[in-house]
């Protein structure tokens, strides 16, 4: 199992980098004020649902001895992260890597994926220190 892992993880790298290959930079580099702005909100809005979410589930879904806020950032930022390699089969086999809207959907999901991944390092950090004041320490 680990060497069918290791090889499912090695052309999930070269997929990456046949769609990288394919993108217009220049289209990329114009679009880059729009796609962060996107990205941004495409992380806000199923992040605060996601806490929404767990107020609900909580009680029958929680683990014994974790905190509210615990499950609730985990729920948030579960929410929140684009599966980036999906994404990027969907635009390449819709053949639109070389047009505007191709350009913004790959960068919004590049910015998303950056910011998402930062913030469940966050919410790891927050979790296990138990605050988020002790967590900035």
């Amino acid at each position: 199992m680990g060497n069918l892992q290791f090889l499912s993880q090695i052309g999930l790298i070269l997929f990456m980098f046949i769609v990288g290959m394919e993108l217009d930079l220049k289209m990329l580099r114009k679009q880059t004020h729009d796609a962060v702005v996107i990205s941004h909100a495409s992380i806000i809005v199923p992040f605060a649902l996601g806490i929404g979410l767990a107020y609900f589930i909580y009680e029958s879904f929680a683990p014994e001895g974790v905190q509210f806020l615990s499950f609730g950032l985990f729920m948030g930022i579960a929410m929140s992260i684009t599966a980036f390699p999906v994404l990027a089969r969907i635009v390449q086999e819709r053949g639109i890597t070389k047009t505007r809207l191709g350009a913004i959907v790959i960068t919004c999901a590049a910015a998303d994926d950056i910011t998402a991944w930062c913030i469940l390092a966050a919410v790891i950090a927050i979790v296990k220190a138990g605050s988020f004041t002790s967590s900035l320490i």
